[in-house]
């Protein structure tokens, strides 16, 4: 199954503080309010390795230096499934963190252990000789942040999925610790590739920026079993969408407007406003914002639009 069409998911439930959680370096999900309790599942096939990936969560307590509540919690769980049979389920539970075990150093004991695994009829996850090989859990004490903690896992899990094109991109430099002049340079030019889709909203010339898309599309339809060209039509339905309705205006932005979200792995950047919202896109009279994510990645010194 891993072979033929596997869909890779993460399951994560979380309550009572503030996370992110990346694979391979790349975020899937942030929240910052440790009130929220999320349950959800994440499709994660674009950011899956053909052969060894990492998960990872960053967890923070609600207040700098304090103790997590005693009932937080986040949970996250590797979901195989089959795009063809949908009756196939395999759940891996990689990351499980309780704080009420925390004093124990036992807070992870509910995660798989280390070791190897394969997969067996009925949608059993058996420990013994398998493709599967889960490492042992990686804890670090964050110091950026005090009383936040880092947990981090090494999967091997061979698959059919490609070698997506960030993982041999260039590594980027630490924006975050460069001068503002230095930052302010690269807000400027990495700007210059997101006016041209604001330009090209503005002026209702979807076609002018379809070729900025191809490979986040091309990529896309691989991760998700499209038909060649469907994501490209979600994404042109959905721009005109946007344009052709009078209750959506687009939201003017300038580089003065944006800052610079580097993805953990130093592959991948994007420009954001606040939380990380996407810098693009359409507001409504409600303040609803409908905007696309844009990732950018380097290589022979261009920037390539990647996710």
């Amino acid at each position: 199954m891993l072979q033929n069409k596997p869909v890779f998911k993460l399951e994560l439930s979380a309550y009572g503080l503030a996370y992110y959680v990346d694979v391979n370096g790349a975020t899937s999900i942030r929240e910052y309010n440790p009130a929220n309790q999320v349950t959800v599942d994440l499709p994660v096939n674009q950011w899956m390795h053909p052969e060894q990936s990492e998960f990872k969560f960053l967890i923070l307590p609600p207040e700098r230096g304090g103790e997590f509540l005693p009932g937080a919690f986040i949970k996250v769980a590797l979901l195989i499934e089959d795009e063809d049979n949908s009756e196939v389920r395999y759940r891996l539970p990689l990351l499980m963190f309780d704080s009420k075990q925390l004093q124990a150093n036992t807070e992870m004991t509910e995660s798989l252990a280390a070791g190897q695994y394969r997969l067996t009829d009925n949608n059993q996850v058996v420990a013994g000789n398998g493709d599967i090989y889960l490492d042992e859990i990686n804890k670090i004490v964050e110091t950026e942040y005090e009383g936040a903690l880092t947990y981090k896992r090494q999967v091997t899990i061979p698959n059919s999925l490609p070698l997506w094109a960030f993982f041999n991109s260039d590594t980027l430099p630490d924006y975050y610790a460069m001068n503002d002049e230095d930052y302010d340079a690269v807000v400027n030019d990495l700007f210059v590739e997101y006016k041209k889709v604001q330009d090209a909203l503005a002026a209702n010339d979807i076609d002018s920026i379809m070729p900025m898309f191809a490979e986040r599309n091309r990529e896309g339809d691989a991760a998700f079993y499209y038909e060649k060209g469907g994501l490209e039509k979600i994404l042109r339905d959905g721009m005109q969408e946007d344009i052709d309705d009078p209750d959506w205006v687009l939201r003017i932005r300038a580089p003065k407007n944006v800052g610079i979200t580097l993805e953990d792995n130093r592959k991948l950047v994007s420009l954001t406003r606040d939380k990380d919202s996407n810098a693009i896109g359409f507001v409504n009279s409600n303040g609803t914002y409908s905007s696309y994510p844009m990732m950018f990645r380097r290589e022979n010194g261009k920037w390539i639009l990647t996710r």
